[in-house]
C-alpha cells in the first residue's frame, strides 16, 4: 500500500517495524520482513521510489545469486575493464565475474512493488524531520505526521538522520553522472561489453568512469569531494572533445553526436562499517557505510546484511527484545563477521589512492600488464572480497618494494592502515585529513 496522498495529522501511528528510507536496502529488507509476515511502514522523501538515481549501475554478477533479478532490469554484463591512468596509459583486464549494469531505478521500484503485494506500507513523500526516544519506544516526526515504534531501521542514505539520531555521522564524497546516446556507431566510446575506470590527481576520492547501457547508451561520471560538476565537465571534454553545455546544445561542429538525456547524482559514504546496532535501532546500507570505499558500490553488502537485519528483527520481535546487546548479536556481530574486513581492506585502498603521484601510476600500469599479474587478475580478482588477489600480489617483490617506497613517502599511511584494521573509527576524519583541495 502506498499512502502518498494522505496525512496522519497529529495522530500518532504505531507499528512494530518503521523504516526509514525507501532505498534499494529498505525496500529489500521490507520485502524479506513482509513475506515473513512481518508488516513494516517504510518512509520515504521522495514522490517515486527509486528516484533520483544515484548509482553508476555496475554490480558483480554475485548480486545475481543473492536476490532475484528479472532480466529486463539487466542492461548487460562487462566482461573486461579497460583502466586509464595518467599519460594515456591504460590496462585492460577482462576477469570471470562478468559485472552486469542493471536498472537501479526500475530494480527499487521492483522490491518496492514486491514489499507492497505483501503487505509492507509506503508512506511516499514524507520527509523525516525529527527523531527521539520515548521510553523504550522511537518517535518518528515527518511532515505528515508522528510514528511510534520499538524497531527503527535507517536506510537512508549517506547522511542518514536515524544514523546522526544515534551519534553517527560519516564522511561523504559526490559522484554526479550523466546519461548519454552516441548516434552514430563510428563514434561509440566503448563496445557494449567493456566499462572504462579513469583514475587521475585531479579527482583522486575515486575514479571517473564510462559505462555501457545497451550498444548506444552510456553512463559517465566521476565522485570527488569539492568541484564535482566541474571536474565531471573536464573528464567529459578530455575524453569526448566537447563540454556538456556543448552536448546539450547539439554542437554539430563536433566529430562526435551526443545527446545527454539524464543527469543524477548522489552522496557516497566514505569509511567502513562501524556500528550498526543501538537499543531499538539498525542501520543497513549507506546509512551503516556497508560501501565498499574503492568503488562506491554498496549493492552486495547491503543484501548480505539486508539478510542478517531480517532475522535480526524477526527474534527481537518474537522474544519481545529490543536492547543494543541483543541486536548485536544477531545483527552487528554476523555483519561484521563477513563484511568487516573485507569493507576494511576496501578503505585502505580508497586511502592510498589519494596519494598516488604520476610515478606511482606508471609502475601500477606496468605491472598490471605483465602476463602473470593478468593472469592474477583472471583468476582472482574480485570487486567485492578483494583479499584473496591483495595477498597473491604481496608475493611478488617488484610490488612490495613499490610499496615500501610509497609508505617512506607518506609514513602516516600506514598508522591509519593499522588503526583502520585494528579500530572502528567512525569517519576518515578520525584517521588524518583528507588530501583534496578545498573549496
Amino acid at each position: 500500500m502506498d499512502l502518498d496522498l494522505l496525512g496522519t495529522g497529529d495522530a500518532i501511528t504505531t507499528s512494530n517495524v518503521i523504516i526509514v528510507g525507501g532505498s534499494f536496502s529498505g525496500n529489500l529488507l521490507a520485502w524479506i520482513l513482509a513475506t515473513r509476515g512481518i508488516h513494516a511502514h517504510v518512509l520515504e522523501e521522495h514522490k517515486r521510489v527509486g528516484l533520483p538515481m544515484e548509482c553508476a549501475g555496475i554490480v558483480s554478477s554475485k548480486i545475481c545469486k543473492l536476490i532475484p533479478i528479472p532480466r529486463k532490469f539487466i542492461h548487460g554484463r562487462v566482461s573486461t575493464a579497460e583502466i586509464y591512468v595518467p599519460g594515456d596509459m591504460a590496462i585492460k583486464v577482462r576477469t570471470r565475474d562478468a559485472p552486469v549494469v542493471i536498472d537501479r531505478t526500475g530494480l527499487d521500484d521492483y522490491y518496492h512493488e514486491m514489499a507492497k503485494r505483501k503487505g509492507a506500507v509506503y508512506h511516499l513523500g514524507e520527509r523525516v524531520n525529527k527523531i527521539t526516544r520515548d521510553g523504550e519506544y522511537w518517535l518518528v516526526e515527518t511532515s505528515r505526521g508522528i510514528y511510534k515504534t520499538q524497531m527503527l531501521v535507517g536506510c537512508d542514505g549517506a547522511k542518514s538522520i536515524v544514523a546522526r539520531s544515534a551519534g553517527m555521522n560519516h564522511d561523504f564524497i559526490t559522484g554526479k553522472q550523466v546519461l548519454i546516446h552516441v548516434k552514430d556507431d563510428a563514434d561509440k566510446p566503448c563496445s557494449a561489453n567493456t566499462c572504462e575506470l579513469h583514475f587521475d590527481p585531479r579527482w583522486n576520492e575515486l575514479f571517473a568512469w564510462v559505462i555501457p547501457r545497451g550498444s548506444s547508451y552510456f553512463r559517465v561520471g566521476l565522485c570527488a569531494k569539492f568541484y564535482v560538476a566541474t571536474k565531471l565537465n573536464q573528464f567529459f571534454s578530455s575524453r569526448f572533445g566537447l563540454t556538456l553545455e556543448e552536448a546539450r546544445r547539439g554542437d554539430r561542429q563536433k566529430k562526435i553526436s551526443i545527446d545527454i538525456l539524464k543527469t543524477t547524482g548522489g552522496l557516497i559514504p566514505v569509511g567502513h562499517m562501524h556500528q550498526c546496532a543501538f537499543a531499538g535501532m539498525i542501520l543497513l546500507g549507506d546509512a551503516a557505510c556497508q560501501v565498499k570505499a574503492t568503488t562506491g558500490g554498496g549493492l552486495v553488502m547491503s543484501s548480505l546484511a539486508a539478510t542478517y537485519a531480517a532475522r535480526a528483527i524477526c527474534k527481537s520481535l518474537q522474544q519481545d527484545k529490543y536492547s543494543k546487546k541483543f541486536l548485536a548479536r544477531h545483527y552487528q556481530k554476523p555483519c561484521r563477521r563477513q563484511l568487516a574486513l573485507t569493507l576494511k581492506m576496501h578503505y585502505i585502498l580508497h586511502l592510498g589512492l589519494s596519494y598516488l603521484e604520476d610515478s606511482d601510476y606508471s609502475f601500477l600500469s606496468r605491472f598490471g600488464t605483465q602476463a602473470h599479474v593478468r593472469k592474477w587478475l583472471l583468476s582472482a580478482a574480485d570487486m567485492d572480497f578483494p583479499l584473496k588477489f591483495i595477498l597473491r600480489v604481496f608475493l611478488e617483490p617488484s610490488f612490495i618494494s613499490w610499496v615500501i617506497r610509497f609508505l617512506f613517502r607518506n609514513p602516516f599511511l600506514l598508522v591509519a592502515s593499522f588503526k583502520t584494521l585494528v579500530t572502528l573509527p567512525r569517519s576518515r576524519k578520525d584517521i588524518y585529513p583528507t588530501k583534496t583541495n578545498p573549496p
